[in-house]
C-alpha cells in the first residue's frame, strides 16, 4: 500500500504537512492511503503496517528560504536541512526504531516545505505548499498506471476495506 502522512501541529506553518495532504484528498488515486498527524512521536510506526511505500510531508525549519520544497532521504533529516521532529521522538530516531523493530517499509520518502517562524504565517510557505500538492497530484496521476492490480481494483471501487 501506498501511505501519505502529513505531519504537523496546529501552529503557524508548522500545518504545512495537513494542509498539503489535505488538498491531496480527492485528487490521487483511492488506493492511496491518505492520513494527517498531530505530532505522533514514536506512535508514527502505527501507521507503518502493510505500508509498502511511505510518504511524510512536514514543515522543516532550518532552510535559510522559507517556502522551498525539499525532497529529503531519511539519512538528510538531521545532517542536510535543518531537523524535522514530529515532536516527541524526531522523525529520524523514530524510522531508525522502525528499522530496529522491522517495521520500516521498504520505501520511505520524505517531502517538505521549509519555514520561517513556524508559529507564523509566511506568504511562501503558503505558495510552497500549493506547488507541493501540483507536483504531487501530477506524480501520482501519472503513476496510477503502476498501481498494482488489487489497487487498481480499489481505485475502482471493486475492494472495499475497513479504514480501522
Amino acid at each position: 500500500m501506498i501511505r501519505v502522512i502529513g505531519l504537523g501541529s496546529p501552529f503557524g506553518d508548522d500545518d504545512a504537512g495537513w494542509r498539503v495532504v489535505e488538498r491531496l484528498r480527492g485528487r490521487l488515486p483511492a488506493a492511496i492511503d491518505l492520513q494527517t498527524l498531530d505530532r505522533p512521536g514514536a506512535a508514527l510506526i502505527n501507521w507503518f503496517e502493510g505500508v509498502s511505500h511511505l510518504l511524510i510531508i512536514d514543515a522543516i525549519s532550518g532552510h535559510p528560504t522559507p517556502g522551498k520544497i525539499l525532497h529529503l532521504a531519511a539519512d538528510d533529516l538531521q545532517t542536510r536541512h535543518g531537523r524535522i521532529s514530529s515532536h516527541h521522538l524526531d522523525l529520524q530516531q523514530t524510522l531508525a526504531l522502525a528499522s530496529v523493530i522491522h517495521r520500516r517499509p521498504a520505501r520511505i520518502e520524505i517531502m517538505g516545505v521549509s519555514l520561517g517562524d513556524p508559529n507564523a504565517r509566511n506568504p511562501a510557505v503558503e505558495t510552497g505548499c500549493t506547488s507541493l500538492v501540483a507536483e504531487l497530484a501530477e506524480r501520482f496521476s501519472r503513476a496510477e498506471e503502476a498501481l498494482p492490480l488489487h489497487s487498481k481494483a480499489r481505485t475502482a471501487g471493486l475492494v472495499h476495506s475497513d479504514p480501522a
